[in-house]
This record gives structure tokens, sequence and C-alpha cells, in this order.
């Protein structure tokens, strides 16, 4: 079970001391380049320490919102202290709606709020960024005070464009969808299962907390024997992953991006008319 002071924790640790990375800016990139040239308001929903807000150019009004006052204190754009599932605005007050991310850290209680809740403040644009499709089992982290299992980035699910279009179907097309460059390192499920179960073997992430206990993850001491082992897993890996090469099969892309558009027959509303066609997102579970 995860602790909420835990949880906000490990983001006010990860905001403190974050690095971009190269695939990390090639996200951003890609973020920014989908934005519409139409738009000039926008709401940074879950914007961390406004690695994104920061870069939107300086003719949009952009507000950015976060549960974490470490990850605000790092925007420069107009910010808000809130949760993603109860935004503080009327409705149709954004022309865009940004969420990037984010949906794939949420409770299914929060998840499902979050999703209503974007669509209603969003006048025109939503646009989502996710990993694709992650397989969860491969990023599960252990922690060596309780023994407790967790996606060492708290991930809790995985998402894909198509589910994305399918719950916004009733009021939002897709009108661009695309992914990034960066794939997912092939793993093979059996494997991983054998190194879980057999040798306790999970992933270490330096940044990665307990949202149980609250203990930092550290690097667990491993045997001789199950180091011997888990290499010639790592080889059977490795010779798995260039056989599905050389056959030409391909691992997916590790994001993508969403860009929705309001139908046609509710995208004239303005601020605060909430007369829309606001139906209930698609299962949401």
């Amino acid at each position: 079970m995860t602790n909420p002071n835990r949880e906000l924790a490990y983001y006010d640790a990860v905001w403190a001391s974050a690095e971009v990375s190269a695939s990390e800016e090639s996200r951003i990139r890609q973020i920014l380049r989908m934005v519409p040239a139409d738009v000039e308001t926008v709401l940074d929903v879950g914007c961390g320490d406004g690695r994104v807000t920061n870069r939107f150019p300086g003719h949009m009004d952009i507000v950015a919102l976060d549960f974490s006052r470490e990850g605000l204190a790092h925007v420069k754009a107009p910010k808000i202290m809130s949760h993603t599932h109860a935004l503080p605005f009327a409705d149709n007050s954004f022309d865009l709606v940004l969420i990037a991310d984010v949906l794939e850290h949420l409770k299914p209680d929060e998840f499902c709020e979050t999703l209503q809740e974007i669509k209603r403040v969003a006048r025109t644009y939503i646009l989502i960024n996710s990993p694709n499709r992650e397989k969860l089992s491969e990023a599960r982290a252990e922690c060596q005070t309780c023994r407790n299992t967790f996606h060492m980035n708290l991930h809790v699910r995985s998402l894909s464009p198509a589910w994305i279009q399918k719950a916004f179907a009733d009021t939002f097309a897709a009108r661009t969808v695309r992914f990034s460059e960066e794939r997912w390192p092939y793993q093979n499920i059996i494997i991983t299962i054998l190194k879980h179960h057999l040798f306790r073997e999970y992933r270490y992430f330096h940044m990665a907390m307990c949202p149980h206990c609250g203990s930092k993850l550290q690097k667990r001491n491993v045997g001789r024997l199950a180091l011997r082992c888990l290499n010639v897993l790592a080889l059977l890996n490795s010779g798995i992953a260039i056989a599905r090469k050389f056959i030409g099969m391909k691992d997916g892309s590790v994001e993508f991006f969403v860009l929705l558009q309001r139908r046609q027959l509710t995208r004239s509303l303005g601020p605060g008319n909430s007369a829309t066609m606001q139906g209930k997102v698609g299962d949401c579970s």
C-alpha cells in the first residue's frame, strides 16, 4: 500500500536534484512541436520542476500545476499547488491542457477524476504524453528494509494511444499521434520472472524510495553462484534480442504523444460555459 506522504517525499526528492537527459530533451522538444499554432492559453497539469512549462514560447499564457512544493520552486510561470484530480479552474478555461508523464502515476480513483478534470477545463485541445505500452514488471524494485516490491518510478499502469483515443472519443478526436525514436530494450518475460523469484533480482534506481516504508533503495549484494546464473540469463536474453532483430521484429517506442481536439459541436464555447457534451470518460480502470 502506498503512503501518500512517502509518495510526496519521493517526488520532492526527484525534483530537488533532477537532471535532464538526452532522451528527456527529445521528449520535451516533441511536446513543444505538437502544440498547435492557434493556442494562446495553456495549463500544464503535473508540471513537476517546470522542465516543459519553462520552455513554452513567451507569447503564450501558461499556468503550471503540481502538488510538489519542491517541483514548483523551479517553475518560472504562474503556478498553483494542487492535485490533478481537483483542478481549481472553470470549464473550458484553457485552449490547451497538457498532461505529460503523469497519468501512469495516478491511483485508480485519482486517475478517473483527473481524466474528467482535464476534459472539463480544456476548451479545444488536450496533449497527453506517457510511456508507451510499458511492461511494468520489468521496472520493479525491491525494498531491502520491508521487502515491498514497487515500480522504481512509481508507475501503476500502462497506457497506449489507442486507449487514450477511446477514453476521450465522446467529445475529443485524435488530431496527431507521435512516438519517440527511443525504443524499449527487449526483456523476455520468463527471464524476468526467473530473476525475480529465484534470485530476488530487481531493478535499481538511485532516486527510488519505497512508497510503503520510505527507505531509500539500496543495491543488494549478490552471491557468486547467483551472479553467474544471472549472467547466463542476461546472455540468453541478449541472444533472444539479437534473434528478434534478425527476423525483423522491433521493440515498441518508449513514449507516445497524442494531441486531442474537441469535436466541432462544442469547440466554440468560451471559458466558464459548461453547456458542453461533457459525457463521462470511457472505462478508466
